[in-house]
């Protein structure tokens, strides 16, 4: 989802650097134990999803516009950055090539390119920063601002039933820093350590609080939303829905447990 990438990186709009691919594996032995109606429902319902996912699935020049438009940077590389990527990694590809399976993969790989002919390109853009800073959204109301914090497990959000990957992806500890509508959110992956840290706005609608990112338009509304109690220092979340799809992962990140105010 574009909107979940950061509008001050830039991203290659003519280089992918790896694939991005779901796959259903199952145990040959826990397989054939299902009845065969069984073996033939998981084998309709993977069909089913793949089909889906081709006819949904949204072409990169349309999320590349779309993340250009909430002040994306997309840069080119050039003939000569492409060629010079090509052949850092021949050794790689030396390496792979020396199992005969793998290299009649890699083979039938490259013959899928060549059928599938040229892709539609993807157009550079930089942030407009002519206007000077972002606006921030208007804000007025009695939300309790200040910084909170919460330490989400792997186990917890294995437990709502997030897959691992994604969990190992989000676990951390999390802050948010709320003040005068200017939102800051900030992770520390537990696994990792890696911090990501995001920008945006909040405001106020119908006794909810509503959040938005500035990796798309600075307004509130395509982060997520939610009610909120204080008690004492410990700021709960409910009734949390999500701006941009990702629900359960959303609901449990931000509304699964109380944060607590740290200043």
């Amino acid at each position: 989802m574009t909107v979940a990438l950061p509008a001050h990186a830039v991203a290659t709009g003519n280089v992918t650097l790896f694939p991005k691919v779901n796959t259903i594996v199952a145990n040959a032995e826990a397989f054939d134990a299902l009845s065969e109606d069984l073996q033939l429902a998981l084998r309709q319902a993977a069909g089913a999803t793949r089909d889906w996912a081709v006819a949904n699935n949204r072409d990169d020049p349309d999320l590349a516009e779309e993340y250009c438009a909430g002040g994306g940077h997309i840069a080119l590389a050039s003939d000569a950055e492409i060629e010079a990527l090509r052949d850092a990694t021949e050794v790689v590809y030396a390496a792979l090539e020396r199992d005969p399976a793998t290299v009649e993969m890699i083979d039938r790989i490259r013959q899928l390119a060549v059928d599938a002919g040229p892709a539609v390109g993807v157009e550079a853009c930089a942030p407009d920063d002519s206007n000077g800073p972002r606006p921030t959204a208007e804000f007025s109301g009695d939300f309790p601002d200040g910084v909170y914090r919460v330490e989400i497990s792997v186990e917890r959000l294995t437990s709502a039933a997030i897959d691992r990957p994604t969990a190992l992806q989000h676990a951390g500890v999390w802050t948010m820093t709320f003040s005068g509508g200017e939102l800051m959110v900030r992770d520390v992956n537990a696994s990792t350590g890696k911090v990501s840290e995001g920008e945006g706005v909040y405001c106020l609608e119908d006794g909810r609080v509503v959040l938005g990112l500035l990796g798309s338009p600075p307004h509130c509304g395509d982060f997520w939303s939610g009610a909120w109690t204080l008690e004492g220092d410990q700021l709960r979340f409910t009734d949390v829905e999500s701006g941009h799809g990702f629900d359960l992962l959303i609901e449990t990140l931000f509304g699964g447990q109380p944060w607590t105010k740290v200043e």
